[in-house]
């Protein structure tokens, strides 16, 4: 598979669909000729991504509301069954990540409290599976979300805790 076929911007949603492949503008972009990059044309228009129109040249194939709802559909399908086998295949260490992770986007919402509560959680999971490196994470969170509630010395304690467990790790790792 060449670099232009994997790095080509049609995945990532900036080329969007229907608009016109300007074969000089991707040849200078990719630093390749013209043959790798009629190569990957026609891989991506085997993938379904990009048709070539007569003899107008390549573009980017539209999508239609019915092949939207599709892929919607199955990514909705296919992420549920993700959740589900993570959930039945997780460990306590991955639930403590997850609280951690949910604590992370309470406080993107300002929502401190809340956050707080999932770091507490956390970090009584990772000193329950004795996960040292697992402690400064929730550590340093619960420091930040308690200076973002202006209670200073309480994420001041937090943020020392969090130096320790991270020394002890770092001095752990070089023996």
């Amino acid at each position: 598979e060449s670099g232009v076929h994997r790095t080509l911007k049609i995945m990532r949603g900036e080329l969007l669909p229907g608009s016109k492949l300007n074969l000089d503008r991707l040849r200078t972009a990719f630093g390749v000729s013209l043959s790798p990059l009629r190569e990957a044309l026609c891989r991506l228009e085997n993938d379904g991504l990009v048709a070539l129109i007569d003899q107008r040249g390549y573009r980017v194939t539209p999508v239609s509301a019915s092949n939207l709802t599709e892929i919607i559909r199955l990514r909705i399908e296919l992420e549920g069954l993700a959740i589900k086998e993570a959930i039945e295949h997780g460990d306590v260490a991955w639930e403590g990540r997850i609280l951690n992770n949910l604590g992370e986007a309470y406080r993107a919402l300002s929502q401190y409290e809340r956050a707080i509560s999932y770091y507490e959680q956390a970090l009584v999971i990772a000193r329950e599976v004795k996960a040292l490196a697992m402690e400064g994470t929730p550590l340093n969170n619960l420091g930040v979300a308690y200076w973002a509630l202006s209670q200073y010395e309480r994420a001041i304690s937090y943020y020392e805790q969090a130096l320790v467990i991270h020394r002890e790790v770092k001095a752990l790792a070089t023996e």
